[in-house]
């Protein structure tokens, strides 16, 4: 017995010594990441098919034809809402909803997009994510024919796809891009840039910062604010952003500026979650 015993204690003392470093000092361990991306076949829409980007046609003020898009007004459907500036009901075609997930079903992600008929015209807006392909860092001039477009020469990481995303505190839940995650989780850092279009609306007065707060059952557990256009520079690329200690069950990304005409785009990618 007592040589067990004795033999118990050399073993606790030697995994004790395993985690020192040659100074006496303790050595963190690294954390085990898994990346979610944005690639084709890693996602899953709504109706249970991979997700592959493809074409899409925006109609209204902005109109145009895009290739490498995935939205959600394919998903649409019509609704029949109380309307309060015309104080009568309004039919229109709406999505506000968890648009797509990661194939283990644990991350999900928000969109909104509305036809604009409850506007008494037809125009295609939406808001929270989208994923695309497209890519241009190069554009000389502001054009909404990128909205879709990030400032930089791939995904993060040299990926092909990643998050479009567009924020705005009117329309629906899910106008304001937020990701919910099944099971709570620690998420280590993920990838933010320019969209094309905020890019180039950058004067050398904009404030542009990305504020990403994440929450653990309706509580806020972390804040973290990224500028992405400012006088010290303007993000030209993707950029690593170091998210909270605490797990998280949504991370949601509002945008703030002191130019109340600034374009409200965004693009994410390749988010680092602890296993």
């Amino acid at each position: 017995m007592k040589k067990l015993f004795i033999a118990t204690l050399f073993l606790l003392a030697f995994v004790a010594c395993s985690d020192n470093d040659d100074n006496g000092g303790t050595t963190k361990k690294e954390p085990v990441l898994e990346y979610i991306t944005f690639e084709d076949g890693t996602l899953f829409g709504p109706d249970g098919e991979a997700v592959v980007p493809g074409h899409a046609d925006v109609a209204g003020s902005v109109s145009g034809s895009y290739e490498n898009i995935f939205w959600a007004k394919p998903y649409a459907e019509e609704v029949t809402e109380y309307d309060e500036w015309s104080e009568e009901d309004v039919t229109y075609s709406k999505f506000d909803d968890l648009l797509f997930s990661t194939a283990d079903r644990n991350a999900w992600f928000g969109s909104y997009y509305s036809d604009g008929r409850n506007w008494g015209m037809v125009f295609d807006t939406w808001n929270g994510f989208a994923v695309s392909k497209n890519c241009n860092n190069t554009a000389g001039t502001m054009n909404y024919d990128d909205q879709f477009s990030v400032w930089a020469a791939s995904g993060a990481r040299g990926s092909e796809s990643f998050l479009a995303a567009y924020c705005s505190t009117f329309g629906g839940t899910y106008s304001v891009p937020t990701i919910e995650f099944a099971q709570a989780c620690k998420v280590d850092h993920l990838y933010v840039a320019n969209s094309t279009v905020t890019y180039c609306y950058a004067s050398d007065a904009t404030e542009y910062k990305l504020v990403i707060t994440g929450y653990r059952a309706g509580e806020e557990t972390g804040r973290v604010e990224v500028a992405l256009l400012s006088a010290e520079g303007n993000v030209a690329d993707w950029t690593k952003v170091m998210l909270f200690e605490q797990e998280v069950d949504k991370l949601v990304f509002t945008t703030e500026s002191d130019d109340a005409m600034c374009p409200t785009y965004f693009c994410v990618d390749e988010i680092a979650v602890v296993k």
